[in-house]
């Protein structure tokens, strides 16, 4: 087992902890009122879109997108009009070698759909914690979606110092609302997300 791969899977168990920790309930609610103002790049080398769904209706598959794109503007002023762009290689899929791997990526079809993008609309506050509403785009078709948030930190904004800022969340959708029929009857129609991110302001 590499480093690389010892460093993921210890960076997936403390967040794992901090999710499901009692006392970090307030802290995942709390938009982050403290990070600096600006545009955010997305970092690549800390960001993973996982997806899941169900196979013959017993197996939960699920895999990895680890080449993704975007930007995040913030205005402390206005936390409701944060702006998010997400844009996920379909190529990037960690399982492309095994049966239901291949028939993932057959689903997808990223010859004739190379990106997956969404694009956020507003940050929507209930009971304090944020959820995040946009349109997705995939294979070819565009939809509303409602991502729910948790924001786990952010660097100090020091004079020549990167600031990072990192989020988690989930989301569900339904294949078949992007037109993604094939292998009806053998994978589940519901598909649900959970991705890290972490942006950079430099």
């Amino acid at each position: 087992m590499t480093f690389a791969v010892i460093r993921r899977r210890l960076r997936a168990v403390l967040l794992a902890a901090i999710l499901v920790s009692p006392g970090c309930a307030m802290a995942q609610a709390a938009w982050p009122s403290e990070l600096a103002p600006g545009a955010y790049v997305l970092d690549q080398r800390h960001t993973n879109l996982t997806v899941r769904l169900n196979i013959l209706g017993a197996y939960a598959y699920s895999t990895r997108f680890t080449r993704l794109d975007g930007s995040f503007t913030y205005d402390p002023a206005r936390p409701g009009s944060a702006q998010v762009t997400i844009t996920v290689d379909p190529r990037s899929m960690v399982d492309q070698t095994s049966i239901v791997g291949r028939r993932m990526l057959a689903i997808l079809d990223p010859d004739r759909f190379p990106s997956i993008t969404f694009v956020s609309r507003e940050v929507r506050f209930t009971d304090g914690r944020p959820a995040l509403l946009g349109s997705l785009t995939m294979h070819g078709v565009t939809r509303p979606v409602t991502l729910g948030m948790a924001f786990h930190g952010a660097t100090p904004d020091s004079p020549g110092a990167a600031v990072r800022t990192r989020f988690s969340g989930t989301g569900r959708i339904r294949r078949s609302d992007f037109g993604m029929a094939t292998l009806h009857g053998l994978a589940g129609d519901q598909i649900d997300l959970a991705f890290q991110v972490e942006f950079v302001r430099w």
